[in-house]
């Protein structure tokens, strides 16, 4: 894995979503990466983070963290930028438009429906648990 000289990795992360579970995330992964993608839909909140560095809807906790964000519906003009996709949406907002076959995504929703992702991706991951 590469890395810059203060040792924090050198990937394009990518987290869909600005939930509880995609701030736990970026908890996670502030102290290893400068800089995340948050793509969503609610504007007001796209915009804290960019600016604040923090979702307040939330918690009030400020990132150590750089955040780019967009709306969610430019993901699909730019899927190809990223090493590693969080997809922290519910489940119904899945389609076609956010995957391609080897794009590398980890999961945190549930209720798929039958065979959904071994049909669509080839390299990905489950990431379940309870409420953050």
């Amino acid at each position: 894995m590469l890395k810059n000289y203060n040792d924090k990795v050198l990937m394009k992360i990518c987290i869909l979503g600005t939930g509880q579970m995609a701030m736990a995330i970026c908890k996670l992964l502030e102290n290893k990466l400068e800089e995340v993608y948050i793509y969503g839909r609610d504007l007001e909140q796209l915009k804290e983070l960019c600016l604040e560095k923090k979702n307040s809807k939330y918690f009030d906790y400020k990132f150590n963290l750089s955040f780019q964000t967009n709306k969610l519906e430019n993901f699909k003009h730019t899927i190809h930028m990223f090493d590693l996709i969080f997809y922290c949406l519910p489940v119904n907002c899945l389609n076609d438009l956010y995957l391609t076959p080897n794009t590398n995504m980890i999961y945190t929703c549930k209720g798929f429906k039958n065979d959904y992702i071994y049909n669509q991706t080839k390299n990905y991951g489950l990431l379940f648990g309870p409420s953050y």
